[in-house]
């Protein structure tokens, strides 16, 4: 058991943020668990806290990894990356608890206008596999018409922009 602790131990020392974050995560895994136990709240015949902690336990894995890993880059500060992944998997982890909660979609949903929000933007890009100069992206935007119709109607207008010389 001691063995097992002094590599968490040297995570905590590496990364304090994600070290903490993780365990905040990995918390939010064992409570997201047992209300699959203890609610019938489902969405498509699944269990809706099925998802969040599937999430919540990837993103503990994440953070621990990351928190590690960031040790032997070098040059590199991890307090600028550490408070992004904080911040934009924290977010992620509480909206997919709230749908779950409220019984919805959280990824996908499309039944709003509002929901289909976080759905704009850039959906599809295509890599040449023997230049990269010609990579295109596509950039989707949807606009609902001022009525009330059905996202299924809306325009999809596609926006083809080559990027030059492009670096990965």
């Amino acid at each position: 058991m001691a063995s097992l602790l002094i590599p968490i131990n040297e995570l905590r020392q590496r990364n304090p943020h994600l070290f903490y974050f993780g365990l905040v995560c990995l918390g939010l895994a064992v409570v997201f668990l047992l209300l699959t136990k203890f609610t019938n709240t489902q969405v498509h015949g699944v269990n809706a806290w099925l998802k969040p902690f599937k999430f919540a336990i990837s993103i503990f894995t994440f953070s621990w990894a990351m928190g590690w890993y960031c040790h032997y880059l070098p040059d590199f500060s991890p307090k600028p990356f550490s408070y992004a992944v904080i911040v934009l998997l924290g977010f992620e982890i509480i909206y997919i608890a709230l749908q779950a909660g409220r019984g919805q979609e959280s990824h996908f949903n499309t039944n709003t206008a509002c929901m289909c929000l976080p759905h704009v933007g850039l959906l599809q890009h295509g890599t040449s596999w023997h230049r990269l100069d010609d990579m295109r992206l596509k950039l989707v935007a949807i606009t609902v018409s001022q009525k009330s119709a059905p996202i299924g109607k809306a325009q999809v207008i596609g926006l083809k922009i080559r990027a030059s010389k492009l670096l990965i």
